[in-house]
């Protein structure tokens, strides 16, 4: 069973989900988006640790915004 519809996809669909979310959650008309290219191993690094202390804070920050 396939919970994601790409092969390798559970980032890409976890990105997808985070963009959608992040539009939606905006109420200005100054749109920011994540900007998704940045050091992988970094940010794999960053989700493990959340994975022992649960607190969001420091992979959000690592993660640039920016306006189109």
């Amino acid at each position: 069973m396939r919970v994601h519809p790409f092969v390798d996809g559970n980032g890409r669909s976890t990105r997808l989900y985070g963009d959608l979310v992040f539009l939606s959650a905006q109420c200005s008309s100054d749109v920011q988006l994540y900007d998704w290219d940045f050091d992988k191993s970094a940010y794999i690094r960053l989700l493990r640790e959340f994975d022992q202390h649960r607190d969001p804070r420091e992979v959000a920050a690592f993660i640039p915004v920016y306006s189109p």
